[in-house]
């Protein structure tokens, strides 16, 4: 099995985020509404691209690997936030935009759950006492 390094995750995430939010928008342009808003998925998706990009550099790999989980946990947060506000209220104003959130949501929670487990072994295979996680 080969493994994933994380600057590489976090380009594909990003990358991934890029997509959904080019998708997103010729989604609502086909509709004849077209919504520049449908693009807010590639900015933080651009973020963790470049900031993956950047921690391939050894130096300053932890520096740049945390401010790339911490624009997914905004991001993240921020999806979550409107999925929950339309799940709660159940007014969609649109499903499009519904269904881009929700990948938003399930990309940013799927990066920052994997980093946040590759910190924890990262931080556990330094410690010489420590248990490795299973």
């Amino acid at each position: 099995m080969t493994t994933v390094s994380m600057p590489r995750m976090a380009m594909i995430f990003g990358f991934a985020l890029i997509v959904v939010g080019l998708f997103g928008f010729y989604l609502s342009a086909a509709e004849d509404n077209k919504s520049w808003t449908a693009l807010i998925p590639g900015i933080p998706g651009a973020l963790m691209l470049t900031f993956g990009f950047l921690s391939r550099n050894e130096k300053m790999r932890m520096v740049f690997m945390h401010i790339a989980v911490l624009v997914g946990l905004l991001g993240f947060l921020a999806a979550g936030f409107m999925v929950g506000k339309a799940a709660l209220t159940g007014e969609i104003r649109s499903e499009l935009a519904l269904a881009m959130q929700s990948l938003m949501f399930a990309l940013c929670g799927g990066f920052t759950t994997l980093a946040v487990i590759s910190f924890v072994r990262a931080r556990s295979s330094n410690e010489p006492d420590a248990k490795p996680l299973s």
